[in-house]
């Protein structure tokens, strides 16, 4: 049913037009009637009239006046024109503001009837339009998360060299000059609040500038703001800040952010995508803050940060007797190296001496027949006549898999109350993101004392620890069970599938499909 005004200061005309319309469309209309200029515009401004007839000559206003009046307030309004003046002037004027017919009186029934159906057919036309734009909205709505995860996904992890992103900025509506990466880091995210939280940070970044938001990964989220114009440092960087301040303020104080260089080009994205993962791992892990990347001493800033990154992680496996992940991290660490000291043979020896000083005092003090630093001498001399990069690896592994093994038998002992209440705890809530604020609240500490402790007691920092375990449980699974990789990725707390893939592959040098497959062989 359709809304229609008659507005007309005959009362005759205003009878005479209901009846015809009552019994040549019975059901169709809701009837508002208005004797004066005024009158039309309160009830137009009151109510959602679709079709009007309106008669030129009215007191206070005239019907022009009134028509440019109520399609101010409604553009879709269906205007009909009644006037007894047959004047060129009116009917120019009716056309520039969008009148569907004009009448001339009198007006017989069949004429009447004839334009109200063809105003008819334009009001449904306009409704469906109206209906399917609603339509193609909502689905546009449900397919934006997809879209913006497949974007961030094509970046980050392109699949092909040099993937062609227009259509995803053409779907987005974004004009991309120069782009950046923002990786953020939101505190306190529990199981119950993962999605308000998520909702809440993308609706702030989304009002604050164009970006498209990537997946909640763990307590991070992936964001690419682009920018239509070339961005000079001084305005991105006061462009970051200003969006910090206001997270800071909405989401949480304890936001951090790590922010990546401008860049113009699309080849470049992966590596962009890196240094805002570079700058914010460079924050202390307790802090809040803003992070930006910086390319001075990119080999000694980052590099070697990464390098450090794996000998920690190495470490740790080493003390709890992880034989496989030795190996695999100790290739990295090998490979990442020669990447950094360009092949020089003599600095690679000099940092695996080291690393093997460092194993074998850890592996001497939980067994004391083991042998301390002083077996080491000849080991120097042994590394120093070395002048194959093979040989050394191989050489080096030997006296790590020794090592590795003090710790596996040792494995029944416990570290000491309060950091293994932690690890039980991590160890028995895989399934959800088990903070370090948690993990202190458990044992009545402050973080960051239990961030220096925890890596004092075990050799690793607390959120590896947790990856650690994660990898262990999901290699178990992987081994044990028919589970699909979904399943497991599910089950040790992960929401992404490809994400923890990722992170799979990194921690143990293969993805979770070429592990259960090389398991697979060993039981055979």
């Amino acid at each position: 049913m359709y809304n229609i005004l008659i507005a007309d200061d005959e009362p005759i005309v205003l009878e005479s037009l209901k009846f015809i319309l009552k019994k040549e469309f019975p059901g169709s209309f809701s009837f508002f009637e208005a004797v004066s200029g005024i009158d039309a515009v309160r009830l137009c401004h009151d109510n959602k009239i679709d079709l009007g007839i309106i008669d030129i000559n009215m007191p206070g206003m005239n019907g022009l006046e009134v028509i440019r009046e109520i399609k101010q307030q409604n553009s879709s309004l269906v205007v009909i024109i009644l006037s007894a003046f047959d004047r060129f002037q009116y009917a120019q004027e009716a056309v520039t503001l969008g009148v569907y017919k004009y009448l001339t009186k009198p007006v017989d029934r069949n004429k009447i009837s004839q334009t109200i159906r063809g105003a008819l057919t334009v009001l449904e036309s306009e409704n469906n339009r109206i209906t399917d734009n609603l339509a193609l909205h909502e689905k546009l709505n449900a397919m934006t998360p997809i879209m913006e995860s497949d974007f961030i996904y094509s970046l980050i992890f392109p699949v092909e060299e040099h993937k062609d992103v227009s259509e995803y900025l053409s779907f987005f509506s974004l004009k991309c000059t120069s782009y950046l990466f923002c990786t953020i880091e939101i505190p306190h995210i529990t199981r119950n609040n993962r999605y308000e939280q998520y909702v809440q940070l993308h609706n702030e970044l989304s009002e604050y500038a164009e970006c498209v938001v990537g997946p909640l990964m763990m307590n991070r989220v992936i964001v690419f703001f682009p920018f239509g114009y070339a961005a000079s440092e001084e305005r991105y960087h006061f462009f970051v800040n200003n969006m910090y301040r206001q997270l800071s303020l909405k989401i949480s104080a304890g936001v951090r952010i790590g922010v990546s260089r401008i860049s113009d080009n699309f080849r470049r994205s992966v590596k962009i995508y890196n240094q805002s993962i570079t700058a914010l791992n460079a924050m202390p892990e307790t802090e809040s803050g803003l992070s930006f990347y910086s390319d001075r001493n990119t080999k000694e800033q980052n590099n070697r940060k990464d390098l450090a990154r794996i000998y920690t992680t190495l470490a740790a496996r080493l003390q709890v007797g992880d034989l496989q992940s030795v190996t695999n991290l100790f290739n990295s660490l090998c490979a990442g190296l020669s990447d950094y000291y360009d092949g020089t043979l003599d600095c690679i020896k000099n940092d695996l001496f080291e690393l093997l000083v460092l194993m074998r005092h850890k592996a001497n003090e939980r067994d004391h027949e083991f042998g301390g630093i002083g077996a080491f001498y000849d080991t120097f001399g042994t590394l120093q006549q070395m002048n194959n990069f093979d040989e050394l690896k191989k050489y080096v592994l030997t006296c790590l898999t020794s090592c590795t093994q003090v710790f596996k038998n040792l494995q029944s002992e416990k570290f000491p109350p309060q950091i293994e209440k932690v690890r039980d705890y991590v160890t028995a809530h895989l399934s959800e993101n088990v903070t370090l604020d948690a993990a202190a609240s458990l044992i009545h500490v402050h973080p960051a004392y239990l961030s220096k402790q925890f890596r004092e007691v075990t050799g690793e920092n607390f959120i590896d620890f947790e990856t650690s375990v994660r990898i262990d449980k999901a290699k178990e699974l992987l081994y044990k069970t028919l589970l699909s990789v979904k399943e497991i990725t599910y089950s040790v707390g992960y929401n992404d599938q490809n994400y923890f893939s990722k992170l799979f592959k990194k921690h143990t040098g293969q993805t979770p499909t070429e592990y259960r497959q090389s398991a697979s062989t060993m039981r055979r």
